[in-house]
């Protein structure tokens, strides 16, 4: 079961070619998956973590700090619950260089 769920998150990141999943559980939020983790793990729960959230208004350069302290490079845009995006560091920083 653990091992199909997998399987189906890496078909849908490999068709989007895509590097980081949110996931979502009985119709709400639950976290966001990398695919570099993805791979070696052995059920999904070791590597869904939960994630930075952003809301559409703040700003790029917020965003970055934030990532920044906390050692991460990925975020989420949660608009009135749902996510709506996946903010990555390394894209912030082309788009403001």
């Amino acid at each position: 079961m653990e091992e199909s769920r997998i399987r189906k998150i890496l078909e849908f990141m490999e068709i989007r070619n895509i590097e980081y999943a949110v996931l979502i559980t009985n119709g709400s939020f639950s976290g966001i998956v990398e695919l570099r983790n993805l791979i070696k793990a052995e059920s999904v729960g070791e590597v869904v973590k939960e994630p930075i959230t952003f809301s559409p208004s703040d700003s790029l350069e917020a965003a970055l700090m934030e990532m920044k302290e906390r050692k991460e490079f990925s975020g989420v845009v949660v608009d009135e619950g749902r996510p709506v995006g996946v903010l990555l560091s390394n894209e912030i920083l082309t788009r403001l260089l």
